[in-house]
Order: C-alpha cells, then sequence, then structure tokens
C-alpha cells in the first residue's frame, strides 16, 4: 500500500471537516434547492436565469456536484463555471450583490452554523467579486 499523497490527505481532511460541521449532500442539496428557488423568484435575477436555464434538473444537480466539490472534495464536477458566467453578459456589481445577499440569505436559513457557512464562501455584500466573471462581463457590456 503507497502512502496517500499531500492533495488526497489535505482532500481528506477537508471532507472530514466539512462532515463534523454536519456538511453533506443532504444539506448542499437542499441549500441548492432554495438559493435558485430565490433567484428564479427574484425580479432582478430570475428573468436572467430563465432565459438561460432550459432545464433545472439537470441544472441543479450540475450545481449539487459543484458545491459538492468545494465543500466535501467529492470531485463530481467538472467544468469552468467562470465561462458560464461570462457567456451571460450584461452582467454587473448590482447583479453579484444581489446573488451575494439571496447566497448569503440562503446560507443563513441552511447552513448548521457560521463555521460551516464558510465552507460556502460567504462574503459581504457589496465586497469585491469572489470571481472576476463580474468585472469581465460589464468590460464588454
Amino acid at each position: 500500500m503507497t502512502e496517500a499523497s499531500y492533495a488526497e490527505r489535505a482532500r481528506a481532511k477537508k471532507t472530514a471537516q466539512a462532515h463534523a460541521l454536519g456538511i453533506n449532500d443532504a444539506v448542499i442539496s437542499d441549500l441548492v434547492e432554495r438559493f435558485y428557488g430565490a433567484v428564479r423568484d427574484d425580479a432582478l435575477l430570475g428573468p436572467i436565469f430563465e432565459s438561460h436555464v432550459v432545464d433545472w434538473t439537470p441544472h441543479l444537480a450540475r450545481m449539487k456536484d459543484f458545491w459538492a466539490s468545494v465543500t466535501l472534495e467529492s470531485g463530481r464536477f467538472r467544468g469552468n463555471p467562470m465561462l458560464k458566467h461570462i457567456a451571460v453578459g450584461g452582467l454587473d456589481a448590482v447583479h453579484f450583490d444581489r446573488w451575494l445577499l439571496l447566497w448569503n440569505w440562503t446560507l443563513d436559513s441552511v447552513a448548521p452554523g457560521e463555521a460551516a457557512q464558510r465552507f460556502f464562501v460567504r462574503r459581504p455584500t457589496g465586497s469585491p467579486p469572489a470571481c472576476s466573471w463580474v468585472s469581465r462581463s460589464s468590460a464588454t457590456a
């Protein structure tokens, strides 16, 4: 038997930490379902998503895989979310702030505690974008 690589040990440690905080596939599923429900109901973001997401079932499954990969190191997600957001075009800081507001609200109601929320990249509204899709897409608008 070979010794686990540093990366394998780091992934296993992160997974164990997430599980210890109560983060699991059920929490991720609830978070994604509630968040995208709020997004779809939102006057600013809802129309954007509705015009780009044809079938919500595979989209939600893909987002659950994304967050499982981020928080649990599941490795289920493959893709480049940045390119998807850039392709939408016309997104700016107002859209990002609304996304953050809905995301943080959903985290508050679903994630089991503040430490668990940090696993989901909780950010203050009005903070610089965590990803550069906002500035890139604004520059092309």
